[in-house]
């Protein structure tokens, strides 16, 4: 689980860090990236989930995510513009 992992750091070693996360992605390795940062999100992810509130808002496949309006998608659930959810996609609910 990485959250927030290149909050305050320099562009160097963000690239470090992201091309450690594909390593272990490329290994088979499951990773879990909380991040506000949509170029982040988009370069380091095959699938987001988007929550707010302890819910679930929206989520984008990796078919998705490779759309031309998946940075425009993303920005509305992460700014409270409504839910993108699929009618058979399951709602989680964080436990508090």
């Amino acid at each position: 689980i990485l959250d927030g992992t290149t909050v305050g750091v320099d562009i160097a070693s963000k690239v470090d860090i992201y091309e450690q996360i594909q390593n272990f992605a490329s290994q088979g390795m499951s990773i879990i990236l909380i991040s506000d940062e949509l170029p982040e999100l988009l370069a380091n992810c095959n699938s987001v989930m988007v929550m707010r509130a302890n819910k679930v808002v929206g989520f984008l496949s990796n078919e998705e995510l490779e759309q031309p309006n998946a940075a425009d998608r993303l920005q509305s659930m992460m700014s409270g513009g409504g839910s993108y959810l699929q009618p058979s996609t399951p709602v989680l609910e964080a436990q508090a």
